[in-house]
């Protein structure tokens, strides 16, 4: 439903304010009765709201989701999320079947440790990703980001912190910091190449 109303442009039709249904049909080229299952739907997810018989952005849709606005990030769910995202989950049975060596470890591995051998000592490096708290109990929407990361490479690691954290100190950084950049979904672990 997002996805449909954000190709509609739904939320910019109704930044200056609501509009009932018959106008937001002319405005779409849309028969009625068709759009308003689409407008209940939006309805019922909180992206709009209802007022008799009028239909009005909810708050959060009227900051993120109408195009121009400072904040918008409707085309970041129009075409990374609908898609690239949601048809790579149709690979998701094919991903989890799939029986190759644990090549995205050994990757890491590997960057981590020419990482460090570039830099001089007390240079820093800074991981960002998509991260799970360590006992696996989320965030979901960093989780969810990791099952369309196992459909890409089926050798994906569940990354968490403790994860980075040992193998960032096995390559001998030190000083691991962390913060949530976008919260919910990602994070990064900052680390000092040891002074000699």
């Amino acid at each position: 439903m997002l996805f449909t109303a954000l190709d509609l442009d739904m939320f910019g039709l109704l930044a200056a304010g609501p509009k009932e249904l018959n106008a937001l049909a002319a405005d779409t080229g849309l028969l009625p009765q068709r759009l308003e299952i689409l407008l209940t739907a939006c309805v019922g997810l909180g992206l709009l709201v209802k007022h008799g018989e009028s239909y009005a952005n909810a708050p959060a849709s009227q900051s993120y989701l109408v195009r121009g606005a400072p904040s918008y990030f409707g085309d970041y769910y129009r075409f990374q999320i609908d898609r690239q995202v949601y048809p790579a989950f149709t690979r998701l049975p094919e991903a989890l079947r799939g029986r190759r060596a644990d090549f995205y470890r050994l990757m890491v591995d590997r960057l981590l440790g020419r990482a460090f051998a570039a830099l001089t000592p007390g240079g820093r490096i800074v991981l960002h990703d998509f991260m799970v708290d360590d006992d696996g109990r989320g965030p979901a929407t960093a989780a969810l980001w990791l099952v369309n990361a196992l459909v890409i490479d089926p050798d994906v690691a569940r990354l968490s912190p403790s994860l980075l954290e040992a193998r960032l100190l096995a390559q001998g950084f030190e000083g691991l910091e962390h913060a949530e950049v976008i919260p919910g979904i990602t994070r990064t672990i900052t680390a000092v190449k040891r002074r000699r």
